[in-house]
């Protein structure tokens, strides 16, 4: 039998994909949103906020692989619920906050969530025109050096 946490769950992945969504203007494809995401929760190491959401952690890096399946699957509980809708586009499939989700995000307004916003604002201002792989290999290339430093 599994024990049923909340963190890296379907439903923590969600309300940060809706908060993030909700500072958006146009839609966001999985990889935007999943690479936003990361570099949100871990702004300090991306030089975006004073420290990490989430707490300092060594094997951040490490969560990034992972953590796009965990925003797909959050994407999917957020369509299945209307809170968010998929559009298609040139760059694939992006995805919009609906008015039911907008409704949603106003109501999450604990200091997570405020920070998070904070953050997420910081991060789109400086990612949000690079394209999808111009991220990830943003990423990528900092585990690699994160490595490299702890070895």
């Amino acid at each position: 039998m599994t024990t049923m946490t909340p963190f890296n769950s379907e439903f923590e992945n969600s309300l940060r994909v809706i908060l993030l969504l909700d500072l958006c203007d146009k839609p966001q494809t999985l990889d935007k949103l999943y690479t936003l995401d990361f570099i949100t929760v871990y702004g300090k190491s991306f030089e975006i906020t004073n420290y990490n959401l989430n707490g300092d952690n060594m094997y951040m890096f490490s969560e990034f692989v992972a953590r796009r399946e965990f925003v797909m699957h959050a994407i999917k509980l957020l369509v299945t619920n209307g809170m968010v809708i998929p559009i298609s586009s040139n760059d694939g499939i992006g995805y919009k906050i609906t008015g039911e989700g907008k409704k949603y995000a106003d109501l999450l307004s604990c200091d997570y969530a405020k920070e998070y916003r904070k953050a997420a604002q910081k991060a789109l201002k400086r990612f949000v025109s690079f394209s999808d792989m111009t991220i990830i290999k943003f990423i990528s290339d900092k585990s690699l050096n994160s490595l490299r430093r702890a070895e």
